[in-house]
């Protein structure tokens, strides 16, 4: 066998790392008149190349038959057979039976199963090799073989070329212009059609008459494909286009479509909704951003979605953007007027954002209307108006998003009087970076005195406070949602000693299942986080925390540890300028425990101890952390999409987990929070007092204290 530094010269190919060369060696191959001639065979996960040695020394390429085309192989007196569609080789071998293992396990591995005939002592043979191919980069793997079949005709450099794109990609395959042009589309589209991997295809700045084709192979062979996404795309070409498009038997179970920055003015897209309406399919999300729109195109795309058959099975529809004509505000009353539309049964989820649209007016027409819509979103909308007194509330809306709205104090007070009338009350409000200012926001929570036992989740966050009076105010808000069980409130609170202590005697009067606070400049509060920290503590319930950047070294560090003994499943927790090895080494290893469910790797964490160790101990440390890093990508690789890209910005939702509130609309019921107290000052009244609350406390309320201390008097009362 040939070292690899001699086979690298040999072809382009052989210089790729991602290339296995799993044999190779000279074999007799057999030419026409019975005639043997000695050549070299390069078995490699491509495919065979076969090479003359020349009379001089050195190599010529004579043949190459990859594995994508091999239709069979026959063992037969000695000799190896190979046959593709318009390709044959035979040779022997003294390593024979692993030539045959090699090859039929490459090839079912990358491509399906091959046809062969072998006698059965060499199957025997086979099965004691025990020879297992792997790989790392399968799409890679099959599209160099794939481009082997008409590597004649492309220079080999061009197909390489590919290459660092390919490998990129993970569950997202994304065609351009460049791409869809380029002579090694084939080969490219069909180990896109293999890929179990890829589940998201992205055709970008392209005409839809130049992918159609290539979509319509991809659907029609890959079984995994979930969503499609338009980005940048003209709808032009003739109707003809679609009539084969819509014929195409999907066999993807394909469940969202997304339309990014389109053009869908013309009548082309009216016609792809014409078209699209009468196909059967399985769509439960339909996305369209920042999109271009003719009032024709747009009623067309509403009339679609909620008075065609074709989307039975949506959930969820979401359409953003600012360019938007006037008639979209109309469109949205028609869209509810129950004459004039038929929501899908399992409608849930829908995002109306737009600084055009009035947020009032939305969420005016979903409540007072009969639909199943259960979470809407009006973010970045303008809500500068109050709500309607006296609405007669009829949905089943748990949630609302109004979350970069335009706002005034009485329009925000209005909302929360109107969702309080509600027959299923609000469990879900998000209202993240609202527009409104520091002294209007103080004017709002000195004046809110409405009581939100129902809602449950709240997300408050980067509403900024820089005036320490106003924090009391704030602090007054939030008590009012006493039974708030999922909490954040990044960058709302400037740090500081008073502030700390306000957030903490908060945190003891409520009972929190998942908490995000991330810190960044100003709102990092440092040692001051501590006793935060100490009280989330007291939390049994607590299962899910993010704290990233509030810089609270190694005693909030040493608190994370007791957490996750004590329960706490999903932590993000990095930059926070440790100083101990030990102990931030420990809680990595807590991270990767049975009980974890979600964490990112704490990359800023890591660099802080590198800078701090002695430069004899940097060894030893990287060493213990790589060996933590492999433990962490094999359990959160699966469920954390880029779980070691950690570096979430501040700037963007957490990717912490929420929280199930088991509150939906068919199972809510009003909770009181109870003051326990009352059973140890009066132990004779226990058991009137649990049959007075039974029903109306919810378990998740109860501290285990409380909960050991019933459970020992019931047991008292039975004995």
């Amino acid at each position: 066998m040939l070292p690899h530094d001699q086979l690298e010269p040999l072809h382009p190919f052989f210089k790729q790392t991602i290339v296995q060369i799993c044999w190779n060696g000279m074999v007799q191959k057999v030419e026409k008149g019975n005639s043997v001639l000695q050549r070299l065979l390069v078995l490699a996960s491509p495919g065979l190349f076969f090479f003359e040695k020349g009379l001089l020394g050195g190599y010529k390429l004579i043949q190459i038959i990859s594995f994508s085309e091999m239709h069979s192989l026959k063992y037969k007196e000695g000799k190896i057979i190979i046959t593709s569609t318009n390709k044959k080789a035979e040779f022997s071998s003294n390593a024979n039976e692993k030539i045959i293992s090699m090859m039929l396990c490459i090839q079912s591995s990358l491509f399906r199963p091959m046809a062969y005939d072998i006698p059965d002592d060499v199957k025997d043979a086979i099965n004691d090799d025990n020879y297992i191919f792997e790989t790392r980069t399968p799409l890679c793997e099959r599209y160099l073989s794939l481009a082997l079949q008409f590597a004649d005709n492309v220079d080999p450099q061009i197909i390489l070329n590919k290459i660092p794109y390919l490998l990129d990609v993970k569950d997202t395959f994304k065609f351009t212009s460049e791409m869809v042009s380029s002579p090694c589309i084939d080969p490219i589209i069909n180990a896109v059609c293999l890929d179990t991997d890829i589940t998201d295809i992205v055709f970008s700045s392209v005409n839809f008459h130049e992918f159609v084709d290539h979509l319509r192979e991809v659907i029609s062979l890959n079984n995994h494909i979930k969503s499609i996404t338009f980005h940048g795309i003209l709808f032009v070409g003739d109707s003809s286009e679609l009539v084969r498009f819509f014929k195409t038997k999907v066999a993807s179970p394909i469940t969202a479509i997304n339309f990014i920055q389109c053009d869908l003015s013309t009548n082309r897209f009216t016609n792809f909704l014409l078209a699209f309406s009468t196909f059967k399919c399985q769509i439960t999300s339909i996305t369209v951003k920042d999109c271009t729109f003719s009032a024709e195109t747009i009623r067309a795309l509403f009339v679609c979605l909620f008075q065609s058959p074709c989307f039975k099975l949506l959930q969820e529809f979401n359409i953003s953007g600012d360019l938007f004509p006037p008639i979209a505000q109309e469109l949205v009353g028609e869209l509810l007027d129950p004459n004039q539309s038929n929501f899908p049964s399992c409608f849930k989820h829908i995002r109306i954002s737009s600084a055009n649209l009035d947020a009032k007016t939305i969420i005016s027409e979903f409540v007072t209307h009969k639909n199943p819509v259960k979470a809407l979103d009006v973010s970045r909308c303008n809500f500068k108006s109050r709500m309607p007194t006296g609405l007669i509330c009829y949905s089943r809306l748990t949630e609302i998003n109004i979350s970069d709205t335009w706002l005034t104090p009485d329009s925000l007070f209005s909302l929360f009087q109107s969702v309080n009338q509600a027959s299923i009350p609000l469990a879900t409000l998000t209202a993240d970076h609202v527009h409104m200012s520091e002294q209007n926001f103080n004017q709002f929570y000195q004046n809110f005195s409405i009581e939100c036992p129902s809602i449950r989740r709240l997300s408050w966050e980067m509403n900024a406070i820089k005036d320490d009076s106003v924090i009391s105010g704030f602090i007054h808000f939030l008590s009012r949602m006493k039974n708030v069980i999922d909490l954040s409130i990044s960058h709302v609170i400037m740090a500081s000693p008073k502030s700390a202590e306000l957030i903490k005697n908060y945190l003891d009067g409520v009972h929190i299942h998942r908490f995000v606070m991330r810190g960044y400049d100003k709102t990092a509060f440092q040692d001051d986080f501590i006793p935060i920290l100490e009280a989330l503590l007291c939390h049994d319930s607590l299962v899910s925390l993010d704290v990233t950047g509030q810089r609270f070294g190694d005693d909030g560090i040493e608190i994370l540890g007791k957490m996750i003994n004590n329960g706490l499943q999903n932590l993000v927790w990095d930059e926070q300028r440790p100083t101990s090895a030990e102990q931030t080494i420990e809680v990595l290893l807590q991270t990767v425990s049975d009980e974890m469910q979600f964490s990112l790797w704490p990359e800023e964490n890591i660099k802080a101890l590198w800078v701090k160790m002695p430069i004899t101990k940097r060894s030893e440390l990287q060493v213990t952390v790589e060996q933590i890093k492999q433990q962490f990508i094999e359990k959160y690789s699966r469920i954390v999409h880029n779980c070691l890209g950690t570096k979430n910005s501040f700037f963007e939702k957490s990717r912490l987990p929420r929280v199930k509130t088991n509150c939906g609309p068919d199972d809510y019921k009003e909770v009181k929070k109870v003051d326990f107290e009352i059973l140890t000052k009066i132990p004779e009244k226990v058991y009137e007092v649990l049959n007075e609350i039974k029903g109306s406390v919810r378990e998740d309320y109860l501290t285990t204290q409380t909960r050991n201390m019933i459970c020992k008097f019931l047991y008292s009362q039975i004995c």
